[in-house]
Parts: structure tokens; C-alpha cells; sequence
């Protein structure tokens, strides 16, 4: 079935800077619902007739984003799910092919060496 309940960003969050806003949709079992609970640093975040948030970046960056729905399909008791958005920008390692490459050159030095030393 996957996830019942995500927060869909609808622009690149890494693209954001103080200031900006970043428009969110928040699905339930891959639909959108315009009525979720949406906080933002601890405060609700009202959600437009056609199921956006827009959430403020400030000098911090972004920060966690919450969604929360109930099912009202679900049964007694109600079910309620939640979800919770952040992105954080990581550098990516070098490339391993590169570093495999080095090694296996280094290695391949070395061997050398020590069969020259015994012959």
C-alpha cells in the first residue's frame, strides 16, 4: 500500500533562502487532502482550498516540517497518522570509482616492488 500519509514539496527546498517560501501538499494514501494539521515551528499553518501550505523560510533555514490527518473513514477508535518533512543539505563522498582506482593502483605499486626486491 506504501505511505498513508507525506508532505510533498513543491519546489526544490535546497533552492530556498531566508525569506522565501516553499509551498507544500500534503497526500493520504497517495491522494491529496486539503484539510491536514500542518505546524511549522510551532505553529499551524493554514492550508488553501486547493490543499497548499506555504511555509516561510527564515535565517535558520528550513526547519521540521508536520503534517497530521485523521481518517474519518477509519473506524472506533479514529486513526490518525502523521509525517514530518526536513531536508538538510550533505556534500557527497568522492567518487568511489576514483578511490578504487587509487588503491588498486597503489597495491599494484607496492606488489611490484617487493617481487622486484626478491628476484
Amino acid at each position: 500500500m506504501g505511505i498513508n500519509i507525506e508532505i510533498m514539496a513543491l519546489q526544490n527546498p535546497f533552492s530556498l533562502k531566508e525569506g522565501d517560501i516553499l509551498p507544500i501538499q500534503v497526500l493520504f494514501q497517495g491522494t491529496l487532502i486539503n484539510n491536514p494539521l500542518v505546524e511549522y515551528l510551532g505553529q499551524t499553518i493554514s492550508v488553501s482550498n486547493n490543499g497548499i501550505a506555504l511555509i516561510p523560510i527564515g535565517a535558520s533555514g528550513l526547519q521540521v516540517i508536520e503534517a497530521s490527518y485523521t481518517d474519518p473513514n477509519s473506524n472506533n477508535p479514529p486513526i490518525s497518522y502523521a509525517a514530518t518533512l526536513t531536508a538538510q543539505s550533505v556534500l557527497e563522498p568522492q567518487s568511489l570509482g576514483l578511490l578504487t582506482a587509487t588503491t588498486a593502483l597503489g597495491i599494484s605499486q607496492i606488489l611490484n616492488r617487493r617481487m622486484k626486491k626478491k628476484a
